[in-house]
């Protein structure tokens, strides 16, 4: 017959089985990644492309129906405020029309550059931009974004 510290030794055995059984070691790697929440709504490129021009950093991202593009005036590790001049923006378009930017005194927001490092480059963004760049036009929301090791001078499928 089983004494109680016997089944409480099984029972542990037991629940030990089954909670480690269910553990995984799938890691699911997202790098690298260009995404952000716009307009409330989860937003995630499945292309992204980092290129340096004049000194500055442009990366874009596309999906089937938009691209979105932030550009800063240097590729230093740093912030970047957007609306007050045309070096640095912010610009999300859909395929069928409807461009939204920042630009000299048209929307607002910030990109900031944590790293460039080993042809990489990371950080985060945000940005309120207007339709067709026009001061009293409509605004689109981009919030909470991050590129993360974007491989600078070449395109990187996201996977």
């Amino acid at each position: 017959m089983l004494t109680t510290t016997t089944m409480k030794k099984y029972l542990f055995l037991f629940i030990s089985i089954v909670c480690f059984s269910a553990c995984s070691d799938d890691i699911e790697d997202n790098t690298p990644a260009f995404e952000g929440v716009l307009e409330n709504d989860f937003w995630r490129a499945s292309n992204v492309t980092a290129t340096t021009a004049g000194g500055g950093l442009i990366i874009q991202g596309v999906t089937a129906a938009e691209v979105l593009t932030i550009k800063t005036s240097s590729t230093e590790p740093g912030a970047y405020t957007l609306g007050t001049g045309t070096a640095n923006v912010g610009k999300y378009a859909l395929n069928n029309g409807g461009n939204y930017t920042t630009g000299d005194g048209v929307g607002d927001g910030q990109i900031v550059i944590t790293s460039f490092a080993n042809g990489q480059i990371s950080g985060t963004f945000r940005f309120n931009a207007a339709l067709n760049g026009e001061a009293d036009g409509a605004l689109i929301n981009m919030q909470r974004g991050v590129f993360f090791k974007v491989p600078v001078g070449t395109a990187a499928a996201v996977e």
